[in-house]
């Protein structure tokens, strides 16, 4: 993943790290002031079941490697929206195992694309995963 998009997604987590506050989280916190807002990186590690450094390098944009599946409780415990957890598994360039369940395919027609072309053609998703190819495609390519 580039610089750029670690980068970018350490600010995403932190904003929606700040903005859930540990009552929102479902965590028992004293009455007295805190000086962080929202949550801790301590304690969203903590819900998502991960280490506290861990979390910390990734939310400081460091080269560290993620799995869908502790991305998914990452969006869990932060309580993304819909919208905002897609744009966390794109920003990650991971595909969310929730949306493989729920995912519209694409359209018949659409699919069927590739093979009306003589040349080699395919279709993608923007993950890059193959979706339909042509024969010339397939032997090509060996998809």
């Amino acid at each position: 993943m580039p610089t750029s998009s670690r980068k970018t997604l350490g600010l995403f987590l932190r904003t929606h790290r700040e903005r859930l506050s540990p009552s929102e989280a479902g965590l028992l916190i004293p009455l007295r002031r805190r000086r962080t807002p929202g949550l801790r990186r301590e304690e969203t590690a903590q819900l998502c079941g991960i280490s506290t450094t861990w979390y910390t390098w990734l939310e400081q944009g460091r080269d560290v490697s993620c799995s869908s599946a502790t991305l998914s409780r990452i969006a869990a415990a932060l309580k993304l929206s819909t919208t905002e957890r897609r744009y966390l598994f794109t920003l990650a360039e991971l595909r969310d195992p929730q949306r493989d369940h729920t995912a519209p395919t694409a359209p018949a027609t659409l699919l069927s694309l590739p093979e009306q072309i003589s040349s080699p053609a395919y279709l993608l998703d923007p993950l890059w995963n193959v979706l339909s190819a042509n024969s010339a495609a397939k032997i090509l390519f060996d998809v």
